[in-house]
């Protein structure tokens, strides 16, 4: 199932690890797993409750925080998503791609100084999503009143990727 999943054939390693996991209510690595392929194969609800399930076997593993957040937050359960990326921000702020969904979660709810704090370390593992981050930095700075951070993380935004639409 892990050659699978690094192989990108999530469906596949899914028919294996669907059957295990039920199996094996206690195998933190079968319910981590499936909940990654569910992720990847955007059944974020099934993803959620696989990895409910090793959160509670395993609750201190930022992974599984950082794919059970993600999960929350692509179905828009913001409330459920907060608790878990904030998780991994306090244990492990060198996990790719958590720092933008947590930052965009702080930044629709009007907290702009946590939003800040996170998307200023977010590390991402996409040119595209790290377009993003600097983008809803330079909203996040000019909501705070400094301009000149700004506008500085929205050339930067620009500059990485001009001909995108977001740059435009």
């Amino acid at each position: 199932a892990k050659a699978l999943v690094r192989a990108g054939s999530p469906a596949q390693a899914q028919t294996l690890l669907q059957p295990l996991a039920d199996a094996s209510p206690d195998d933190v690595e079968a319910h981590f797993l499936l909940g990654l392929v569910k992720n990847e194969l955007k059944d974020y609800q099934g993803a959620a409750v696989a990895l409910e399930r090793a959160k509670a076997i395993d609750a201190s593993t930022p992974e599984i925080r950082n794919q059970l957040g993600l999960a929350y937050a692509e179905m828009g359960d913001y409330a459920r998503a907060l608790p878990e990326l904030e998780f991994v921000f306090g244990k492990a702020p060198e996990t790719p791609d958590f720092g933008y969904r947590l930052g965009l979660i702080h930044y629709g709810d009007t907290r702009y100084p946590p939003a800040r704090d996170v998307l200023g370390v977010a590390r991402s593992s996409a040119e595209v999503l790290h377009q993003r981050v600097l983008y809803l930095l330079g909203l996040t700075y000019e909501r705070l009143g400094d301009r000149a951070q700004a506008d500085k993380n929205l050339r930067a935004e620009v500059a990485l990727a001009p001909g995108t639409a977001l740059a435009k």
